[in-house]
């Protein structure tokens, strides 16, 4: 419970459940792709002996996204902040695509008991200017394609879609709004604009943070 104070013993419990989460099944996915990548290293070996052309456009093993570098980034859940990128936006080795999120995840973690308890103790007015500066950030930086999952973006991304959170969650604890999103009219319509919003894409994408907000506490 964040909500009043933070302790050495909470937040140490915390991190521990977040990081056992997460961490197992991302160390897996890791091995599995490394022994993918010496299973291709066999096969490229073969073919580039015996029929090259086969080769063409193809990249050799443990090169490109699948640097072996980038390992250690990986296991230290740094894999969003690349040791090669300049300065921390663009990443080309991450092994596992998707774990840019895990990466990220962890990060925001760290800071989260802390993001948690600022919000709370804010005041309605405080918290609505907070949850504003939040969607505009994630705007920002869905507008830069695919940087948004990597580097400093992807950090200012999964904190501002946290606070998004934080704040919906000080709705539903306040019970702001019950009389509305007791509706199911109102989830509907949450739930027709997510939709609406995955159709056309980039141009309304960033909506989805407050209609999903919207449909969660419908549901809560």
């Amino acid at each position: 419970n964040f909500q009043k104070n933070i302790s050495s013993k909470t937040y140490k419990s915390f991190l521990i459940s977040r990081f056992a989460r997460i961490y197992p099944l991302h160390i897996f996915t890791l091995l599995v792709f490394i022994g993918l990548e010496f299973i291709k290293l066999a096969h490229y070996k073969w073919l580039l002996s015996s029929n090259p052309n086969l080769l063409i456009g193809v990249d050799s093993p443990f090169t490109g996204a699948y640097d072996p570098p980038a390992i250690l980034t990986n296991i230290l859940l740094l894999q969003a902040i690349d040791y090669k990128t300049p300065p921390l936006f663009d990443i080309v080795t991450y092994w596992n695509q998707p774990s840019w999120s895990i990466g990220t995840e962890f990060t925001i973690y760290l800071i989260f008991p802390f993001l948690f308890l600022f919000v709370m103790k804010k005041r309605n007015l405080e918290t609505g200017l907070i949850g504003v500066l939040a969607f505009l950030a994630v705007c920002l930086v869905l507008k830069s394609g695919k940087l948004n999952h990597s580097g400093i973006p992807s950090l200012i991304r999964c904190s501002s879609e946290c606070i998004l959170g934080i704040i919906s969650y000080k709705i539903y604890k306040k019970g702001f709004f019950q009389k509305w999103l007791e509706q199911d009219w109102v989830a509907n319509i949450a739930l027709l604009g997510i939709l609406v919003t995955m159709h056309f894409g980039n141009i309304l994408l960033p909506l989805i943070f407050p209609l999903f907000c919207l449909l969660v506490l419908c549901w809560g």
